[in-house]
């Protein structure tokens, strides 16, 4: 059972329903790649088999708690940081379909398609829309660790990895 569904999505960070049939892989893909990196695959699967527990459905809901300076604080929810991941992740794919001549981008006369800049900066929003209330959950979990014994705090990565490419320079001959 997915973590996120679709109307869940449109509720959030909506999705156009036209869209709706390929949902279910992004979704899926982005629990499986996204949230895998975020809470560890244990905690993962956890999450996965058990959504209705009082822990989980904190965790993945939002609720409010005491951050380590004593201050009262709400987080929006694992299922918020799902939904601008798995929209990041449909934004990726848009218009993209494999068919038997190989991958193609569907276009249409009356409509002009994003450049690529402009779609990196809304990829760009959207990822860092997540990640920053990733960060509030990440707070959560730690504050709340003993409630879930199969968070690692330690050595967590916060940051979905981003290749950097660097220019080669040219020689002197």
């Amino acid at each position: 059972m997915p973590l996120l569904t679709f109307q869940q999505q449109k509720a959030i960070k909506p999705i156009n329903s036209n869209n709706e049939a390929d949902y279910a892989q992004i979704e899926a893909e982005t629990e499986a790649v996204e949230l895998r990196k975020l809470l560890g695959i244990a905690l993962l699967q956890d999450v996965q088999k058990h959504p209705d527990t009082p822990e989980n459905t904190e965790l993945l809901d939002g609720a409010s708690f005491v951050n380590c300076n004593g201050q009262n604080v709400d987080h929006k929810g694992l299922r918020y940081v799902l939904a601008y991941l798995a929209f990041y992740r449909h934004t990726v794919n848009s218009g993209v379909k494999d068919t038997f001549t190989g991958f193609q981008r569907q276009d249409r006369s009356e409509t002009r398609r994003l450049d690529s800049g402009d779609l990196k900066n809304f990829q760009a929003q959207f990822q860092e829309i997540a990640m920053s209330e990733w960060e509030v959950v990440k707070d959560f979990l730690n504050q709340n660790a003993d409630k879930y014994p199969l968070w690692e705090c330690t050595n967590k990565q916060s940051q979905i990895y981003a290749p950097s490419f660097m220019s080669v320079r040219k020689t002197a001959r």
